[in-house]
């Protein structure tokens, strides 16, 4: 009994070293992991206000044509108004959570 107990620990203590091992040699390969994961949190984040500040203007061009009076503009079945009712909603939660 005590020789089968001395054997698995062997084999537990062989298998704790090789997975010591190959964490040592993954190291670079999970700082690598994070410095990409941390740019494209960075990027993400960039691209949210330029994607908010862009539906901002466009609400403000859409706020102009809905007032707009003028006979040569014409909006075709409130395509503009529909649009925007469907995204602008979701910008601002976006933009707070980041």
């Amino acid at each position: 009994m005590e020789v089968n107990a001395e054997r698995d620990c062997s084999v537990l203590g062989g298998l704790f070293q090789t997975i010591i091992n190959d964490m040592k040699g993954s190291v670079p390969v999970w700082e690598d992991f994070t410095s990409k994961a941390s740019k494209l949190h960075t990027q993400l984040k960039t691209t949210i206000v330029a994607v908010s500040a862009f539906l901002e203007a466009f609400q403000r061009i859409a706020d102009i044509a809905t007032n707009s009076r003028a006979e040569s503009f014409q909006r075709p079945n409130h395509q503009l108004d529909l649009l925007m009712k469907m995204i602008w909603p979701e910008i601002p939660g976006i933009v707070r959570e980041v």
